[in-house]
């Protein structure tokens, strides 16, 4: 009797382990859109501000120092574990733009930064 006590409770537990499993794989996925729509608004950014701030890519890594094939990443919302908070600031920097616009929120480049770094080359 035991035994068969002891295979109702492996069974539940099998039940209880798939139950997560499901909910952990929904929460993954999940997560993994929210990345890409992240990464789609920080590529949507990018190529506005380098559009009204007149910079190539060639430029733009010049000015803020990241790699081309960083920032060609970043253009084409590609993942990219080097895309860091740091890369952000110097990109922002670089575009004379606060990080909320490159992540999608609306503002105009600001011509006092533009200027900064037209000084500092």
């Amino acid at each position: 009797m035991v035994h068969i006590a002891s295979r109702g409770r492996e069974t539940a537990k099998s039940r209880r382990r798939q139950a997560n499993q499901k909910v952990a794989a929904k929460g993954s996925a999940g997560s993994s859109r929210e990345f890409a729509k992240d990464r789609h608004a920080l590529a949507r950014g990018v190529k506005s501000a380098m559009k009204s701030s007149r910079l190539s890519i060639d430029a733009l890594a010049a000015r803020t120092g990241i790699a081309r094939a960083i920032i060609e990443a970043i253009e084409r919302a590609q993942p990219s574990k080097a895309v860091t908070f740091g890369v952000l600031q110097r990109l922002a920097r670089g575009l004379g733009v606060p990080i909320a616009a490159l992540v999608g929120g609306a503002s105009r480049p600001d011509r006092k930064a533009r200027r900064r770094w037209s000084q500092s080359e």
